[in-house]
């Protein structure tokens, strides 16, 4: 339904599989850049509205160059009179301000959902489901059983990225389908663990010191992990290591 100028005149063939290959890289794409940006201290102080924004930003512009590639080996119209690269550089200029808007505000449309925290689902068919798929009572606390047993029970500090939660061991690392506020319930008791910010929790025993000053303060890990603390956490998380 989308016609942009380069597909005019094409089939709906033509069309279809240009549309495939676009959305096939961007998708993926847009949560690859998410999750890398969630490694930089800085992009774990913004709020999620614009951490979102943000990722979508980024990815749309590393999009631009392949998506004006896969225009130039489909032999689409954009390319047809580009012959200096003055040419070039105002056939990304245009490609960037048709791209990047609107690719960052379906981002964000797309994880509202998820930063609201809103479910769609009636009531009646979401408990039919929850019931059809419910897993079977964990012998362990959850969270625990998700780790693989070379890297031990050990552990240094949670992550969550996204929907998925990091568990990094004395032995290694996991990603794995989960939440980090059930896994914070699941581990009180077992663990002498903190939450240092709304994406992290650590484990205590690995903890050699507080660095840094406001407002980018981190806890260093024995391991040389750097975890950040938020700025309304900071307060009730150096009361711990007085």
């Amino acid at each position: 339904m989308l016609e942009p100028e380069s597909l005019a005149g094409e089939s709906v063939l033509v069309s279809l599989i240009f549309w495939i290959i676009q959305f096939s890289i961007l998708m993926p794409l847009l949560i690859y850049t998410h999750g890398f940006l969630q490694k930089i201290s800085f992009f774990e102080h913004l709020n999620p509205w614009l951490k979102t924004g943000l990722a979508g930003f980024t990815g749309s512009l590393v999009f631009v160059p392949i998506g004006l590639s896969i225009d130039y080996i489909m032999g689409l119209d954009d390319w047809i009179n580009v012959q200096t690269p003055e040419q070039i550089l105002l056939l990304g200029l245009e490609e960037t301000m048709g791209v990047v808007g609107l690719v960052t505000l379906t981002w964000i449309a797309i994880n509202a959902p998820r930063i609201l925290q809103l479910n769609f689902q009636h009531h009646d068919i979401a408990d039919a489901q929850q019931k059809k798929t419910e897993p079977a009572p964990c012998t362990e606390p959850c969270i625990l059983s998700l780790i693989p047993h070379e890297l031990g029970r050990d552990i240094i500090y949670l992550m969550s990225e996204l929907h998925y939660l990091r568990i990094v061991t004395t032995k290694g690392e996991t990603l794995q389908l989960y939440n980090l506020q059930n896994a914070m319930e699941e581990l009180k008791g077992l663990y002498d663990g903190l939450q240092t910010h709304r994406s992290y929790w650590i484990n205590k025993i690995h903890v050699e010191k507080i660095i840094g000053k406001a407002p980018d303060r981190n806890v260093l890990m024995k391991q040389g992990y750097i975890i950040p603390i938020s700025r309304r956490k900071y307060t009730s998380i150096k009361s711990h290591f007085n």
